[in-house]
């Protein structure tokens, strides 16, 4: 029934997703013999922190990079993307998607893991997130030009469709597919107000969840936990909240240091956390990853006069915050955690 089987917590997402979508269409012999196998599945498949590894992107120098969990171990996976801006990855499928915006056009490209067979899936949106749906075969997307969100066929990028429109500024976007939600951060425009939002995954149901961000970058869903988080690159914080935006916190974020003594439009210097973009979950660890662009000012307003860029991380509730990369003036906006799926054989079926 089964040939292969990826790493235990990818299977436990993909089951949660199965009993809820799939199974319920199916007769009953046939659903408890899937469960069997995937029972069987689950009892036999490992769940190794050396079978996943972090892809980054960067949108200067326009590549993407593959590392170990600490950061170690670069790699240069693509090379001369054109100004990537958004990155996804496809466990089941092994597969990567990112955003290009070039002289070409704008689109979502894919590849293998290892970024061989490159291919163009959808040509037009301006795509600040995306997300993936391999359980129901769905891509999801933000599209900044027509201020909205997008699906099409995972297989081909065929059927695009409207799912949530008249948006101000989407960015950053994840799903609960076993709830059947999407979670989506609205930059709100020039001057507007910065937005948590969801939906159920075919548009319906729009709900606020936040309303308090200055310019919320990127969102990732724990829904074992029953959390999200996002990037917040106007007050310089990852924050937290329940599912339904209550009870938010900080996890990590700035501190301002006030030099009385200095003219007055430099007495505020901000340090630790500093313009950050990109946020992912390892929700087996209990970790989350975050990009930072390290921008600094001379005042408010000013142009940057410097950037340390970082990848950094801490436990989920913002504890443990480790520096594992610094950049320097390099740009990496996106962060995802892969599992490179340890298949197992079964020869008793």
């Amino acid at each position: 029934l089964l040939s292969a089987f990826p790493t235990h917590d990818t299977l436990q997402m993909a089951w949660q997703s199965c009993r809820f979508v799939r199974l319920s269409c199916i007769q009953p012999v046939l659903a408890a013999a899937a469960a069997c196998v995937i029972a069987a599945a689950l009892s036999t498949a490992s769940t190794s922190p050396d079978s996943r590894r972090l892809y980054l992107l960067q949108n200067f120098p326009n590549r993407i990079i593959r590392t170990n969990l600490d950061g170690s171990s670069q790699e240069v996976i693509m090379d001369g993307l054109g100004h990537p801006q958004a990155l996804a990855v496809d466990d089941v499928n092994g597969k990567l998607y990112w955003s290009v915006s070039d002289d070409d056009s704008d689109r979502i490209v894919r590849a293998n893991l290892d970024g061989s067979h490159v291919e163009d899936l959808v040509i037009g949106p301006h795509t600040a997130g995306i997300a993936v749906d391999a359980v129901n075969g769905f891509l999801y997307w933000t599209d900044m030009n027509g201020l909205r969100i997008q699906r099409a066929k995972l297989d081909d990028g065929s059927d695009v469709i409207d799912l949530v429109k008249d948006l101000h500024e989407p960015a950053g976007l994840d799903l609960d597919v076993t709830a059947g939600k999407m979670y989506w951060c609205d930059q709100g425009g020039y001057e507007g107000e910065g937005r948590i939002q969801r939906a159920n995954l075919d548009g319906s149901g729009v709900e606020l969840l936040w309303n308090r961000s200055r310019h919320p970058m990127d969102v990732a869903v724990d829904a074992q936990r029953g959390k999200i988080f996002w990037s917040d690159a106007g007050y310089f914080e990852i924050r937290s909240s329940d599912l339904d935006g209550l009870q938010s916190e900080i996890v990590h974020g700035k501190q301002v240091l006030v030099n009385e003594s200095a003219p007055p439009n430099q007495r505020r210097l901000v340090v630790g956390l500093q313009d950050p973009h990109g946020v992912a979950l390892d929700l087996v660890a209990g970790k989350v990853y975050w990009t930072s662009l390290g921008t600094g000012y001379v005042k408010a307003g000013a142009p940057a006069a410097s950037r340390n860029g970082k990848l950094q991380r801490s436990n989920l509730d913002g504890s443990d915050v480790e520096d594992l990369v610094e950049f320097g003036p390099v740009q990496a906006v996106a962060v995802v955690v892969a599992s490179f799926r340890q298949r197992a054989r079964r020869t008793d079926l």
